[in-house]
């Protein structure tokens, strides 16, 4: 992990172009640029944050880490996403494990800085509420939407939440494994693959080593519907 300063250029401009110059001479003391390596742990679950991490380049895995030593996937954030906004509402500890799926570059600024910045400045906090309430009912439909669904279902739906969205101009999959994916569907390593080339078989997706293509997104749609 490497650090160096931290300019508002490195922000997401949808959020932090309404601070001021003086605002932001105010977080000067508290803001950095921190390097992670592919691999590395931003955050791990349980951990107090006192900090919010604003990704600004790179892709993050976002994960729960079970009782059975098993992870269960979230979400995959990228450039303009953040890690740890709650602390500002005074979370302690941190729900979820961040794991670096790329090089990671990140501006963090110290979250009591911040709060107060929050607090003289009430069009970014609402701005940064509104995101942080956007992301989390986005989250809460897909996962709620697995419960019901047989294995193919739930496959089906992983793999249309790991290509739209945010996600729709990458292909994510190079960067996940047979088993990342398989976390995302709650489902076994054995019976991802098992399905993905039965989705294969049928026209709906295309396989080549890691990567998968959807082929027919409106059938990969009714799985995820009737599934």
């Amino acid at each position: 992990m490497k650090t160096n300063g931290c300019v508002k250029s490195d922000l997401p401009v949808s959020c932090f172009n309404l601070i001021t110059q003086e605002q932001w001479e105010a977080l000067s003391a508290g803001r950095k640029v921190i390097s992670f390596k592919k691999g590395e742990l931003l955050i791990k679950k349980g951990m107090a944050p006192n900090q919010v991490i604003f990704i600004t380049e790179g892709f993050v895995l976002k994960y729960i880490e079970t009782d059975e030593d098993r992870a269960v996937n979230v979400d995959i954030l990228r450039e303009g996403d953040f890690i740890g906004i709650q602390s500002v509402l005074g979370v302690t500890s941190c729900n979820y494990s961040y794991k670096a799926l790329t090089n990671i570059t990140a501006c963090v600024i110290n979250t009591a800085l911040l709060k107060s910045l929050l607090e003289t400045n009430s069009n970014l906090a609402l701005r940064l509420l509104k995101r942080a309430a956007e992301d989390e009912n986005a989250l809460m439909e897909f996962h709620a939407r697995l419960t019901y669904k047989q294995m193919a279902g739930r496959l089906a739906l992983t793999l249309l939440f790991l290509t739209e969205n945010r996600l729709r101009d990458i292909n994510i999959f190079r960067l996940l494994t047979r088993k990342d994916i398989a976390n995302f569907a709650g489902i076994s390593h054995i019976n991802t693959t098992k399905i993905l080339k039965e989705f294969e078989r049928e026209g709906v997706i295309k396989l080549v080593e890691k990567d998968i293509y959807i082929a027919n997104r409106e059938m990969l749609k009714r799985y995820a519907l009737i599934g």
